[in-house]
């Protein structure tokens, strides 16, 4: 049977598979009429990580804030390959996934296949090719398309393991559920959840112990280059990216069931927490635990709540899938007792923290295909009891699927393999560059070199490299590097004197990329460097002085540095731009408390009380704070009136 192709060994499955590549045009054509010009917020997040690993070597959100494990780096990566370093340039991303959804229709026709027969696997292409659920998404800049496609790959990698069990399949198995991991951390307990279930239901058919093994081994043991990398860069044992955990988890204990941070109970049990307006995840998880300890059966009946939720979402592929795999664990096979795991696992994961919609779509192929199967298991069902005899001969069907893999079995690493070793490349750049910034070649190095001999306190050396940089830069990195050595010359410029040079770096960088500036000049000021942030700032205003924000971050530093009244100066412009925004009418009355205008601060701190959140969660907390600042400043008043009153 070794030689044998997909056209003899079974007659019928020319015609399955003729259908198959018909699905295939049908749903790559859906998908290409829905790539519409990117909106630039559209996936900011994944895109300002991309940028960091193209241009600094750093999986960042920016080079101010350092490192960041909050998501994994297969999909920045991704992006940083497929999309242009140019954001003059239109987006390449969505008609590359458009054209990869061509190959997550095969995998899924192949994974029914697998599991039923030919036909079950055109049916399953025709239903994971024309969901509407699932043709948007393959073209947006969200992680949920990628991470479907890695998904399937894995499930039919781990079908093949338990149909045609050897070490070579379980280590493909376990390699493709790695690169899952390095994507996003759903399944950081699945390959342990599988195997004790294999061992627990299935004991007289079980997967060989030391297969096992190894297919636990390659899973856990691939995350080495993300989780050295987060030894080295982060100090912290992180084997698995963070995702929104902190923050669902948050919601969740509160009782939320889904996750929107415009609800306003959200927003409150964000501002509650205690953890401040920019705030790490230990927080966040720590005031979960104490919400969660202080009142667990609201948080149990919540999630149970979150576990019929995430089942509604799409509530006919999840019957039609629970029928399916119900007909196929009756016959006792094996590998549907892999998908019921995948999928008991998946909705029980989210169930503990708040959910969102699109956190289901990965999932969604899987249950089509178990739909597919369920269809034709049904036909096949209703035939035997309208004839009298078995329809179907066993063999036949193994025959089957055997032969469709000879074609498609090195699909799934076809697919895993490259994004695995893509992440892992970039991981291990980052690496070496910040640990010898100043022994490796290239631009980005340069950079890093310039930084580490800043922080030594050689200033001229460090203008040499940043120089050096901008001379050598080339398109492929993009504007970012160029501005963070720009910016990065220019402070050290002005703290040598030349103000003029300075000036005109940063001004230039100022008006191309103000968020970089920022960021930039946020950090210095968090780190007492009020000089060089109210340098920066002072540039970012000229440049823009109709931003608000900007304004508002200038009469904060101005305030740090002791002058007051130029502090208000610029509250007051950024209440003629945005009169009903809660951060400007609180910091207003911050600064006529700080004059002694005690009844200026009341009124500013009553007006942000009395505006409406726009759907920023801070917003709520500077509500929250301008009210406890005007009932301590109403107390004080009282209590000074009665001392006046009394003889």
């Amino acid at each position: 049977m070794a030689g044998t192709t997909m056209a003899n060994a079974h007659p019928d499955t020319r015609w399955p598979w003729l259908g198959v590549g018909l699905a295939v045009v049908l749903g790559v054509s859906l998908r290409w009429a829905e790539v519409r010009p990117t909106r630039a917020d559209a996936g900011a997040d994944y895109k300002a990580l991309a940028a960091g690993l193209r241009s600094i070597h750093t999986l960042g959100f920016d080079l101010d804030s350092g490192p960041s494990a909050r998501r994994g780096v297969v999909f920045p990566a991704f992006i940083a390959v497929v999309d242009p370093a140019s954001p003059e340039e239109p987006p390449r991303l969505p008609r590359a996934q458009a054209l990869l959804s061509g190959l997550g229709i095969i995998m899924a026709a192949a994974l029914a296949a697998r599991l039923c027969s030919p036909w079950a696997g055109t049916l399953a292409a025709f239903l994971v090719a024309s969901h509407p659920g699932l043709i948007e998404p393959s073209v947006s800049y969200n992680i949920e398309f990628l991470f479907g496609l890695m998904l399937i790959a894995a499930s039919l990698a781990v079908v093949r393991w338990l149909r045609e069990p050897s070490p070579a399949s379980a280590a493909a198995a376990g390699l493709c559920v790695a690169a899952g991991l390095m994507c996003r951390s759903v399944l950081f307990a699945f390959p342990l959840f599988l195997c004790v279930l294999l061992r627990l239901i299935k004991p007289g058919r079980s997967i060989p112990g030391r297969q096992l093994g190894i297919f636990l081994a390659v899973s856990y043991l691939a995350l080495a280059p993300w989780v050295l990398r987060n030894r080295l860069r982060l100090k912290a044992f992180i084997p698995f990216e963070q995702h929104l955990t902190a923050d669902t988890l948050l919601a969740a204990s509160g009782g939320e069931v889904e996750f929107d941070t415009a609800r306003p109970a959200v927003a409150e049990l964000r501002a509650s927490s205690g953890c401040g307006l920019i705030t790490d995840s230990g927080c966040l998880l720590e005031a979960a635990r104490r919400a969660i300890l202080a009142d667990p059966v609201r948080y149990i009946v919540s999630s149970s709540k979150r576990l019929w939720r995430g089942l509604t979402y799409h509530p006919l592929a999840a019957v039609g899938a629970g029928l399916g795999l119900a007909l196929m664990l009756a016959r006792g096979d094996l590998p549907a007792l892999s998908l019921a795991a995948l999928c008991l696992y998946y909705f029980l994961i989210y169930a503990p923290f708040a959910v969102v919609p699109r956190f289901f779509e990965p999932l969604l192929p899987i249950l089509l295909v178990l739909d597919g199967c369920a269809v034709v298991l049904l036909v096949r069902r209703v035939k035997t009891a309208w004839r009298g005899r078995p329809t179907e001969d066993p063999s036949a069907r193994h025959a089957a699927g055997r032969s469709a893999s000879l074609i498609l079995r090195p699909l799934p690493l076809l697919i895993c393999l490259p994004l695995y070793l893509l992440g892992a490349a970039y991981l291990s750049a980052e690496t070496l560059v910040h640990a010898f910034p100043c022994r490796m070649p290239g631009t980005a190095a340069a950079f890093h070199c310039g930084l580490e001999l800043e922080r030594r306190g050689m200033r001229a050396e460090a203008v040499e490299k940043y120089s050096l940089c901008l001379r050598d830069i080339s398109p492929r990195h993009g504007s970012l590097l160029a501005s963070y050595a720009s910016l990065q010359r220019g402070i050290l410029d002005w703290r040598s004197g030349d103000k003029t040079r300075a000036q005109a770096a940063v001004t230039t960088v100022a008006a191309a990329s103000p968020e970089q500036v920022r960021r930039k000049a946020l950090a210095l000021q968090g780190a007492g460097d009020t000089g060089a942030a109210l340098f920066l700032l002072e540039a970012l205003v000229r440049e823009h002085p109709s931003q608000p924000d900007y304004l508002l971050d200038l009469a904060v530093s101005l305030a740090l540095a002791g002058r007051f009244d130029e502090a208000l100066k610029q509250v007051r412009g950024a209440a003629l731009l945005a009169p009903a925004n809660p951060k400007v009418l609180f910091l207003e009355g911050v600064l006529w408390e700080r004059a002694g205008k005690t009844a200026l601060a009341l009124k500013s701190f009553a007006k942000a009380m009395d505006s409406a959140p726009t759907g920023n969660p801070a917003d709520l907390e500077y509500i929250l704070m301008a009210g406890s600042a005007h009932e301590r400043i109403s107390a004080t008043l009282k209590t000074q009136a009665g001392r006046t009153r009394t003889p």
